[in-house]
């Protein structure tokens, strides 16, 4: 295996499938046939080959597609610093039991502090899904955290309040 390049990540789009319909999102939209798990495996073998350093599994949700779980335990294998892109709303307690270990870092989308702000660009029950899966992750103290705020005319007033929440 080749040397490891401290400064290097890739974003793996795993997906287009999202739960979320955001009017600002940059994620692949359409297409109708990702790659199957064979190939989607030999592509995180590559990475690896390459000595890529931290592998960022994205999409769409990541967690709405059902090989998720694999594909994360073969990057730690194989060496990677491992981040899960995440709306949130699919994390559950079960698929971090079974695949924490093998997870670095988990981003969660925050859009407002309250239902009524996240919900303007975000499906209803977003906030609270969020809330839910930041305590689920609170059990994995070893997982990063990144919550990360887009910034639109929608919520940009509610910035300061988000900061607060999350303090």
């Amino acid at each position: 295996m080749s040397k490891r390049n401290p400064f290097s990540t890739i974003d793996f789009h795993v997906t287009c499938e999202c739960s979320q319909e955001c009017p600002y999102c940059w994620g692949p939209q359409g297409f109708e046939e990702p790659v199957d798990t064979a190939t989607a495996r030999a592509i995180v073998e590559t990475v690896a080959e390459m000595g890529i350093r931290r592998i960022v599994y994205t999409g769409g949700d990541p967690l709405l597609r059902p090989d998720t779980g694999e594909l994360l335990d073969l990057s730690r294998t194989l060496g990677l610093e491992v981040a899960l892109s995440t709306t949130g709303d699919e994390l559950t307690s079960d698929f971090l039991a079974a695949h924490a270990a093998s997870i670095d870092l988990v981003s969660l989308p925050i859009d407002g502090p309250s239902e009524k702000v996240s919900s303007l660009t975000k499906k209803e029950g977003h906030f609270t899904a969020v809330l839910a899966a930041m305590e689920l992750l609170a059990a994995y103290p070893a997982l990063d955290v990144k919550m990360a705020t887009p910034v639109t005319r929608r919520n940009l007033d509610a910035v300061p309040e988000i900061v607060r929440l999350l303090e």
